[in-house]
């Protein structure tokens, strides 16, 4: 889980490729804190009829 008082490692970062793969696990870590249970847990199953 997201701990927003968690002192992080601020170290400069070199590149776009860098800078991206924080962004994509700060923002995951965020959805999944915040994301209500019902959009996390469904999934595409075809209705069988």
């Amino acid at each position: 889980m997201l701990d927003l008082n968690k002192k992080y490692s601020t170290t400069e970062i070199e590149n776009l490729k860098d800078f991206i793969t924080v962004a994509y696990v700060i923002i995951d870590e965020i959805y999944h804190v915040v994301a209500p249970t019902h959009v996390k847990e469904r999934r595409n199953i075809k209705v069988q009829r």
